[in-house]
């Protein structure tokens, strides 16, 4: 793979001994239709070939740009949720860990998806989709001179869980020479999931106490007959 990123921008970190830079790259869907990315690259400040690289794919954030992680203030930091106490945004966004696996000699990269900060309507759990982001955001980063290596891992939550699953799926041709070593999917997300929600089922059968599908279910239904042309295969 080759000429997949397209600019870098160096920005400020609180983190100790690392460097961090938001990054755009091209990507492409499921489908192999051409799309284009954004996301973080961080790596220690200290220079040294041969790094192993971690991928990081988010959970849920919406459909819209103002759920691109990359764009909120202080991106590059330990993830923040926005459920926990004290918390002041509204989405999750950061890496887990992050100070650690520098310590440790990582490169980590984070994608924000395609849609989220970039044209297009975000195929929210379309996991091949989604899983060529966090892959091609590696390409990405071996374009850099940073010392990033072929070797990486994938760590996913959620929506990214889907995404860590789907990645360990995706063809020969998409990695190129890079290796996976290993992939972590953690309370992946899936659309079968919100479609057989005790809620969801209720709204859909039109009958008892109306009750509001899962809002994930709203975003599927923006995303999917985008990456789709018959929704049905939902």
């Amino acid at each position: 793979m080759s000429n997949v990123l397209i600019s870098s921008e160096k920005i400020t970190t609180s983190l100790t001994g690392a460097q961090a830079f938001r990054i755009r790259y091209r990507s492409s869907d499921l489908h192999g239709k051409g799309t284009e990315s954004t996301g973080l690259v961080i790596t220690p400040s200290e220079h040294q070939e041969d790094r192993k690289v971690l991928t990081w794919a988010h959970g849920t954030t919406g459909i819209g740009d103002a759920g691109c992680p990359s764009t909120q203030p202080d991106p590059a930091r330990e993830l923040v949720t926005y459920f926990q106490s004290g918390s002041t945004t509204q989405i999750d966004y950061g890496i887990p860990g992050l100070q650690k696996f520098l310590d440790e000699g990582w490169i980590l990269v984070a994608t924000d998806y395609q849609g989220l900060g970039t044209p297009g309507v975000h195929q929210y759990t379309v996991n091949r989709t989604n899983a060529l982001d966090a892959l091609n955001i590696v390409h990405a980063a071996r374009e850099m001179d940073l010392g990033a290596g072929n070797k990486f891992g994938c760590i996913g939550w959620s929506q990214g869980g889907g995404t860590a699953a789907a990645i360990a799926e995706l063809d020969a041709d998409a990695y190129g020479d890079l290796e996976l070593v290993g992939t972590v999917p953690m309370s992946p997300g899936v659309p079968g999931v919100a479609v057989k929600l005790p809620e969801t089922q209720a709204a859909l059968a039109g009958g008892g106490t109306p009750t509001p599908p899962d809002g994930h279910m709203f975003m599927m239904l923006g995303a999917m007959p985008t990456a789709f042309s018959n929704p049905t295969c939902l």
